[in-house]
Formats: C-alpha cells, structure tokens, sequence
C-alpha cells in the first residue's frame, strides 16, 4: 500500500499516516462531528502499483484513542469502547514509556514502502547496514519461517521496520521481533543459519558458538508523522505485546521520537536485552480489560 485517501475528499491529499486534524482539509463542515458523520467517512488505502484502493475503512474504525479519568482509562479501538484496568493500563504506559531510543541513523521515509526503504537504507550506508528483508530463515525447530530482521548493523542491532498502523499490525511487528531475538539467543543451529545470510563484514563470528546476549539489540523502527512521542502514539492493544517480552529479556529503557524532515519523525525505540528485576504483571490477559458497547465513554 502506497498512501490513504479520504471519501468523501475536497482536496483529494494522499497521506502516509492519517490524523484527525486533516479533516478540516479533507471533510467540509467539519466543525459538527458526530458517530453518523465519522462512520459515513471512508479512508482507502491506495495501492503502489496503481491508484486503485485495495483497502476501504468507516473512518470511525480507523480512531485510536484513550481517556483517563481518576478512576477509570477507556479505549476506543477498532469501533469499539473498552474500558481497561487503571493499574494495568498506568503498568503498561510506563514500561512503554521507559523503552530507550536506538542510536542507529537511519534515514529520512521517502519510499513506496518498507522494502523500498530498507533496501535504500543499507546502500546509502553499506560498510553499517545491511537489508536482511525478506530473506527469511527456515529453522527446523520452528513451527513457522523466521525473518531475522530487515536491517543489520556492524554493532550488532536488529532492526525490524513497520509503518504506523493498527494494534494487530504492531502487535505483528512486535512479536516478530521477539520471536527472532528468543530463537537467535536459544538456538546455536539458528545462528548458523543466520549467519550464512551475512556477508563477512556482519558475520557473527564466535557469537554462532557462544552468545552473549548483551551485545545485541532488537530495535523496532516505527515510520509515522505523528509529533506526539511513541509511547503516546502507540494504540493501546499493541503495548502489551511490546512489553511483555518473555523469557529472561525485558525493555530497558524510553520512546522519544527523532524528527525528519516535512513528512515528520521517523520514531525508533529499542528493546535491548537483559537480565530481568521484578516488574509489575503486564501480560496482556484481558481480565484487566472490558468491552463496553456505549459509542463514547460516560462521563465523569
């Protein structure tokens, strides 16, 4: 997918991340909002081999967001009201909140995709990165294909590169990153397929007999225009997914974003490894969430 586009448009905007504050431009008479105005707007998702829509959204099912009260935090995701536990919710924020930024360089999203952009990434600078995107890893013990990552460092980071979506497309992202990162530290067998991916300037060297899980970094590079920091940003259900990696690895650290140029931040927080400290209980068990089938939260 290329871009979106709103139906009905005035000024016909291509966007590669949708804000509401665009409807001003998109949307005439947009100073009354109501349920019936936000499910009768459509956005399309316009494919990159043509300017056809291969996808097609109620605009109301295309809104992330959260309100907090004292006593209660209400998500809207998906069409639908979820009313979340406090202490789950202010748990989740806050490890999300403490995730560190990568210090890896990455360039300016200019691209008709995240393949596109990996691929120009590592040829704008070879001797640190390299494209490792779509070349996945078949390992016999794994029930599915690995993809390792997309791009790699010479300081040993793992990049994975996703553009902006919705809580499943996150949680997807997420995931695969921790699925790669578990089995890159279990499995020496891994390793050495990985390995023979890399050219020698990456190779992993005696990291393929013994690894030291330190020395690595899993990095999830999200593209999006959004100004607000990404632990901000981030729909609500993806969070979980992020923070509660298993095993012995946990988040260490924060989510600032790094601008770009007009098309905004590209935002990059990472996930290092290490030895895991006591931390509240943040797997995402839904007893801490409720669904709720009121069109907007109650009112204080």
């Amino acid at each position: 997918m290329d871009h979106f586009k709103y139906r009905p448009s005035r000024q016909k905007g291509k966007y590669n991340d949708l804000h509401f504050g665009q409807l001003a431009t998109e949307v005439s008479d947009i100073s009354e909002v109501d349920l019936d105005r936000l499910r009768s707007i459509r956005v399309e998702g316009i494919s990159a081999e043509s300017e056809y829509p291969i996808y097609d959204w109620q605009l109301y099912k295309c809104l992330n967001h959260e309100i907090t009260d004292a006593e209660h935090t209400y998500v809207l995701n998906n069409g639908k009201w979820y009313e979340v536990a406090s202490d789950f919710a202010s748990a989740v924020a806050e490890t999300c909140r403490n995730v560190a930024p990568s210090a890896a360089a990455l360039p300016i999203y200019e691209d008709k995709g995240e393949a596109a952009y990996n691929l120009r990434a590592a040829a704008e600078d070879p001797s640190h990165l390299i494209s490792l995107d779509k070349q996945i890893v078949v390992f016999p013990a794994s029930p599915s294909k690995i993809e390792f990552c997309d791009l790699y460092t010479v300081t040993k980071e793992m990049i994975f590169v996703k553009r902006y979506g919705d809580s499943s497309v996150l949680s997807h992202l997420f995931a695969q990153g921790v699925v790669s990162a578990e089995t890159f530290r279990r499995e020496k067998k891994f390793r050495e397929l990985v390995n023979s991916h890399l050219p020698s300037t990456h190779a992993l060297g005696t990291a393929v007999e013994q690894m030291s899980p330190q020395d690595f970094t899993v990095t999830f590079a999200i593209i999006s225009e959004s100004p607000k920091p990404l632990h901000e940003s981030l729909p609500f259900f993806s969070k979980p997914t992020g923070t509660s990696v298993s095993g012995t690895k946990h988040l260490s650290a924060g989510c600032p974003r790094c601008r770009r140029s007009h098309l905004g931040p590209l935002i990059r927080s990472r996930f290092r490894y290490a030895h895991r400290p006591p931390r509240p209980a943040l797997n995402a068990n839904y007893e801490s969430v409720k669904q709720h089938t009121f069109p907007w939260p109650p009112t204080a």
